[in-house]
């Protein structure tokens, strides 16, 4: 008796199951298709979900995309993304998944002192950004220094070694992956201590009914596979 009632637990857990659509971008190493289980974030993301019965299928297009996208109740949502209380209206947030660590990256050959507040030294510098990211709130938000924008992180770590730009606001492993692969941008160096380390959520569409559900699945699901995930990240030679 108590294994039929086992069995039909679980076959009603099944029946429940659903495939999630989120939508993402090339953010090696977090996620990318060329990567082994698309990246250790996305590794994270789909093993969370499977925890809790669900299955997931990622969407690759560029990042203001995949924000515009999300707000059609064709999607479940987007990740990773940093925390925007603006995005509030349209999305909700799921719990932390990952911190990385994120900020200022500079040509070797420059003279930068680490020392003091970074708005300071970025004061009358050329800054690349990349469009539709959210960055720090005093970058965001500030002044007193050119903004340059370009479509992702790649183009701005090449801006830099041009030094088209004096600085780039980039997270730090995103930065080691494409220096890494192109040779061109050894001279590059990060700024630390870190700015701040950047926690990444899912983003899901306000604009469905299982939104709630499927928020409080996936939040239960990144509880049940919390041990796995150091597992995870030396999987991907991800270290912190």
């Amino acid at each position: 008796m108590r294994a039929k009632i086992f069995v039909l637990i679980l076959l009603s857990q099944f029946s429940l199951a659903q495939k999630i659509e989120l939508l993402t971008i090339e953010w090696a190493p977090y996620v990318s298709k060329e990567l082994k289980n698309n990246g250790f974030l996305a590794q994270i993301v789909k093993e969370a979900f499977h925890a809790v019965g669900h299955e997931v299928v990622f969407h690759f297009v560029p990042w203001s995309r995949a924000v515009k996208m999300a707000e059609d109740e064709s999607y479940n949502g987007f990740f990773p993304e940093y925390y925007d209380e603006k995005r509030l209206t349209k999305f909700s947030f799921s719990h932390g998944i990952f911190s990385g660590p994120a900020g200022l990256y500079y040509n070797s050959n420059e003279n930068v002192s680490p020392k003091g507040d970074y708005l300071k030294l970025i004061n009358g510098k050329r800054v690349g950004l990349v469009r539709g990211y959210i960055n720090t709130k005093g970058i965001d938000e500030g002044q007193g220094f050119v903004k340059d924008y370009a479509r992702d992180d790649l183009n701005n770590l090449r801006k830099l070694q041009a030094k088209r730009v004096d600085y780039i606001f980039i997270d730090d492993l995103v930065a080691q992956y494409y220096i890494s692969r192109h040779p061109k941008l050894k001279g590059l160096k990060f700024l630390r201590p870190a700015i701040e380390m950047k926690d990444l959520y899912i983003c899901f569409s306000k604009s469905r009914s299982d939104s709630i559900k499927l928020r409080q699945d996936f939040n239960r699901g990144l509880k049940l596979i919390k041990k796995r995930i150091p597992e995870i990240l030396k999987l991907h030679g991800v270290k912190i």
